[in-house]
């Protein structure tokens, strides 16, 4: 796994999951925030086995910033 590319992703749908805050809910909105919210969880659960498993962190992480 690449814990880079793993909190990038994490991140940019935590953005999009903000962003559809301000959209009415309807079937379609809801659909994409359910599929957003199962692929954050799914990439979450990803981290959390490479980091108890010994990874390494990712580099934002290691220097201390957002990326």
């Amino acid at each position: 796994m690449d814990p880079d590319a793993n909190l990038r992703e994490q991140r940019r749908l935590l953005e999009r999951l903000r962003a559809l805050e301000a959209v009415p809910i309807t079937t379609e909105s809801e659909t994409q925030r359910l599929d957003m919210l199962e692929r954050l969880a799914d990439l979450a659960e990803a981290m959390d086995g490479w980091l108890s498993h010994g990874g390494f962190l990712p580099a934002a992480w290691r220097a201390g910033r957002k990326e």
